[in-house]
């Protein structure tokens, strides 16, 4: 049997998407909030060279084909910022569990949190400034940390050279 990749004519392309668009346009007006942030980031995503763009690459799902004419999530002349940016997307698919309140108390401006509160948010931290920033790279330094999978993609980004320092400072504190 004969795979589309070794076929000697030009791939099909496949349809868009296997349900009718009125299908899909009733999925959209069902009310359930959770799910489309969700997938909208969720992947597995993968760099691509881009075949017609001498150094250029693309972040699709692995499902995707440029070659079939998906479009991609990013398009990217740094090929390590391609892998950063495939690394950032699943992570953003989260509902941020940190939120910065704007009114300063004795500590400071509070950060709440939704980790392992059942209802409502609880405030866990105080920083000296109110910046937003902050609390942005808090949700995605504890997404990275909760992923393995995450962990290994930023380490195989980051090159040999800091897999190996990571490796010998690991195993000084270990």
């Amino acid at each position: 049997m004969r795979r589309r990749k070794d076929s000697t004519n030009p791939p099909t392309p496949p349809p868009e998407n296997v349900f009718s668009a009125d299908f899909l346009e009733h999925l959209k007006k069902l009310d359930n909030p959770w799910a489309p942030q969700e997938a909208k980031y969720a992947g597995p995503w993968k760099l691509e060279h881009m075949p017609d763009r001498l150094g250029v690459w693309a972040v699709l799902r692995t499902w995707e084909d440029l070659e079939l004419g998906s479009m991609p999530e990013g398009v990217f002349m740094n090929p390590r910022v391609g892998d950063l940016f495939a690394i950032v997307l699943p992570l953003l698919s989260r509902e941020p569990i940190f939120t910065l309140r704007q009114e300063k108390e004795p500590d400071g401006f509070a950060i709440e949190t939704l980790d392992g509160v059942e209802e409502g948010r609880e405030v866990v931290d105080w920083i000296r400034r109110p910046e937003p920033r902050i609390v942005e790279a808090l949700y995605l330094l504890e997404g990275i940390i909760r992923s393995p999978m995450v962990l290994v993609a930023l380490l195989e980004a980051a090159g040999p050279w800091a897999q190996e320092q990571v490796g010998r400072i690991l195993a000084e504190k270990l």
